[in-house]
């Protein structure tokens, strides 16, 4: 999950040479890690934790492959029990 500026982090860990590289193979350098909260469209606010925030980004998005593991890893630990 990545964010970029103009956001609050309600937690936020600085990093220092970390990089993600994108789909057209350029490199972009994560500034911190944390968590944000985001109003959904039905007015509900999520917290999304582990957020990346990278200010070469113009545009927010979320990875649907991240949320789907932690969803699943959520679902194992629910029915483990």
């Amino acid at each position: 999950m990545y964010v970029p500026t103009g956001i609050d982090f309600l937690v936020f860990e600085k990093l220092d040479g970390c990089s993600v590289v994108m789909g057209d193979n350029r490199p972009c350098y994560m500034e911190g890690i944390g968590t944000i909260f985001i109003k959904m469209f039905d007015e509900m606010v999520r917290e999304l934790k582990d957020t990346r925030y990278i200010p070469q980004l113009t545009r927010n998005f979320i990875s649907v492959g991240t949320l789907e593991a932690r969803l699943k890893c959520l679902l194992d630990m629910v029915f483990s029990k």
